[in-house]
C-alpha cells in the first residue's frame, strides 16, 4: 500500500514537470481591419449596389472568422477578430462568390494588430485565385492602395479570392496622420481632425513673433521605436529636427520654434525621414499644416499632397 501511494505521487510530480516544460499552445488573438466598397461594372448603370443575399467571406487558416453582407453599401471600418495557434504560418483570405453579372469588390486599408496591442507586419505574399485583374491589385502593392480588387474571373466556378500566406510580425509603425482609402471615410467617421497633429503657439502669430510649433507622432504598432528621428520644414527648408523614443501605442510631442514672417507658410513635418525604422507602412509618416502670418484673410487647415511633391515644400 506504501509503495503504491509513493508510486502515485511519483507520477503525479512528473506529470506536473512535464506540463511545465511542455511549450503552451495557447492561441493568440488578432484583430484585421479594413475598408470595403462594391462596384458593378455596366453600360447602363455605372456602379448601382449590389443586391440580394451577397457577402464577402474572412476566412483565417481556412475557418471563416466573419461574414458581411454588401448589399447594405460600403463599410469603412470593418473590425474581425481572430485567433491563430501559430503566428509564424497564418492564411488570411477574402473570399467572394460568384454570381450573376460583373461584380467589383474593393478592399482596402489591411491592417493586423494585436488584441490589446499595436499593429503587426504582414510578412509573406498574396496570392489570387480565380481573380480578373483590375486597376489596383497587388504585384506590386500600390502606395496608399494597401489592398486590392476582387473580381471573379471569366471561367471562375464558384469563387474568387485573395489570401495573405505568411507571418504577423511585431513591428513599429510611426503615424503623424491616419490613412484611409477612400473620401467617405472621412466623412463618415469624423476623420478630419489629423491636422492638429501640427499647433502653433500662439495659433495667430504676428510677424516677428516667436511660435512654437508642436508635432504629435504616434507609434500604432507592436514594437517600440528607439530613436526616432522627426524633421519640420517650413516653405521647403529644414528647421529643425529632433530624436525620441516612442513606445508602442504611445504618442510622443516634439517641439520645434519659428520667428514668424508675413505671408503664406506651409509646415511639413516627418517622421523617420530617412526612413531607417521598419515599419507596417510609411505613408502616413508625414503631415503638411498652413499658416498665415500677418494678414486677414485664412488658409485651409489640411491639404493633400502626393508624396512626391512634398518634397518641394
Amino acid at each position: 500500500m506504501l509503495v503504491r501511494s509513493w508510486v502515485s505521487a511519483c507520477l503525479v510530480i512528473w506529470a506536473s514537470l512535464l506540463l511545465m516544460l511542455t511549450p503552451s499552445l495557447q492561441a493568440k488573438e488578432y484583430v484585421l481591419s479594413f475598408e470595403e466598397r462594391n462596384r458593378y461594372e455596366g453600360l447602363v448603370k455605372r456602379y448601382p449596389r449590389l443586391k440580394g443575399a451577397y457577402f464577402l467571406h474572412v476566412l483565417v487558416d481556412g475557418k471563416e472568422v466573419y461574414r458581411i453582407d454588401l448589399s447594405s453599401g460600403p463599410f469603412w471600418n470593418v473590425q474581425v477578430k481572430f485567433s491563430v495557434e501559430n503566428p509564424e504560418n497564418v492564411t488570411i483570405s477574402f473570399r467572394l462568390p460568384k454570381k450573376a453579372g460583373d461584380p467589383i469588390l474593393e478592399i482596402g486599408n489591411i491592417r493586423v494588430r494585436e488584441l490589446n496591442g499595436g499593429e503587426v507586419a504582414l510578412k509573406g505574399k498574396w496570392v489570387g485565385k480565380d481573380v480578373k485583374p483590375w486597376f489596383w491589385d497587388f504585384a506590386p502593392l500600390p502606395a496608399f492602395r494597401n489592398g486590392f480588387a476582387l473580381r471573379p474571373a471569366y471561367g471562375a466556378k464558384d469563387f474568387c479570392e485573395w489570401s495573405f500566406r505568411g507571418k504577423l510580425q511585431p513591428i513599429a509603425n510611426l503615424q503623424i496622420r491616419r490613412l484611409f482609402e477612400y473620401a467617405g471615410c472621412y466623412q463618415e467617421l469624423g476623420f478630419y481632425d489629423d491636422w492638429k497633429k501640427i499647433s502653433f503657439k500662439p495659433r495667430n502669430p504676428q510677424p516677428g513673433d516667436r511660435v512654437t510649433i508642436t508635432v504629435r507622432v504616434r507609434n500604432a504598432g507592436a514594437l517600440d521605436a528607439k530613436r526616432v528621428k522627426v524633421q519640420l520644414k517650413v516653405d521647403g527648408k529644414v528647421i529643425g529636427s529632433k530624436t525620441a523614443d516612442i513606445p508602442s501605442m504611445k504618442e510622443v510631442p516634439f517641439t520645434f520654434t519659428w520667428r514668424a514672417t508675413e505671408g503664406f507658410h506651409c509646415f511639413v513635418a516627418y517622421a523617420d525621414p530617412d526612413g531607417e525604422i521598419p515599419e507596417t507602412r510609411k505613408d502616413d509618416n508625414w503631415l503638411l499644416r498652413t499658416l498665415v502670418v500677418g494678414e486677414v484673410r485664412k488658409a485651409h487647415p489640411y491639404l493633400l499632397f502626393r508624396r512626391d511633391y512634398i518634397s518641394k515644400l
